[in-house]
């Protein structure tokens, strides 16, 4: 509904009216930030009113300073109630784009460090510690079922579930990693609660994670089959070409050496598996 009223809107706004309307908007965002508007439970209201009409003719073509606008924008969020704050973020384009694009990055953080995690490597957990503060303390993060990309948000929570699972519980693979850093934990469970507690039904992540990632491995193991059945040698050679790599004779003391029988597997998440 809120999309559909966008839509009209905008459709219904000539370059004049969406100019006027940029002017309206930077006015009240004056108002905001001297404290004029959006003062008691009655000035909120009528502020938070305001804002939504506001939005209905935001135009096609950004203004120049949209980025400006946006950021001053998201620090007059904590002058509502949450309940308005999410409708101010779902009723702004440029806001939820923004929100999308803060996920997309705190994906690909959360991910690299999982590629790079290894079960000996206790400095990892300060790297890991930092990305968590950064979500944890983010404004997006609030805000992020209000991205429109169901992909973005989905990979999103597919890597902080990930997350949890890897470093949370005794018999997690990479619990060593984060075991002397208690804040690590605690923002971990934090985060967790936020994205996967429901009421009425409780934590669901790993119900969640499973599902997801049971929907990935038969993607994947389609793909597989695909790709061996065209490119069979293509595969071998590269195969046994990590073999080889991961087989390479160890250097002795006195110039001997010493072939490798074995090669070690890693399990998951795999980051530095010779395979």
């Amino acid at each position: 509904l809120l999309e559909h009223r966008r839509a009209s809107a905008v459709i219904g706004c000539t370059a004049p009216m969406a100019s006027q309307y940029m002017q309206q908007m930077r006015t009240l965002l004056l108002r905001l930030e001297h404290n004029e508007a959006a003062v008691g439970s009655t000035g909120q209201a009528k502020a938070h009113k305001e804002l939504l009409e506001l939005s209905r003719c935001w135009p096609t073509q950004p203004p120049s300073d949209e980025a400006q606008i946006v950021e001053r924008l998201v620090r007059q969020l904590p002058k509502f109630a949450d309940a308005q704050q999410q409708t101010i973020v779902a009723s702004f384009k440029p806001v939820r784009e923004r929100v999308g694009q803060k996920m997309i990055e705190a994906t690909a953080a959360l991910n690299r460090w999982l590629g790079e995690a290894r079960e000996a490597d206790t400095g990892l957990a300060l790297k890991l510690l930092e990305t968590l503060q950064g979500i944890e303390q983010s404004f997006w993060f609030r805000f992020y079922k209000q991205c429109p990309d169901l992909v973005t948000k989905a990979q999103f929570l597919v890597a902080t579930a990930s997350i949890v699972r890897a470093v949370s519980g005794e018999a997690a693979p990479l619990r060593a990693v984060v075991v002397a850093h208690p804040k690590v934990s605690t923002l971990v469970g934090q985060i967790a609660s936020r994205a996967f507690v429901i009421p009425n039904h409780g934590n669901i992540l790993v119900t969640w994670h499973n599902g997801r990632l049971d929907r990935y491995n038969r993607t994947f193991w389609r793909a597989a089959r695909r790709a061996a059945s065209r490119l069979c040698d293509d595969l071998q050679v590269r195969l046994v070409s990590a073999l080889r790599r991961a087989t390479a004779p160890v250097q002795l003391a006195g110039g001997k050496t010493k072939p490798q029988l074995q090669i070690k597997l890693r399990a998951w998440p795999m980051a530095g598996c010779p395979l």
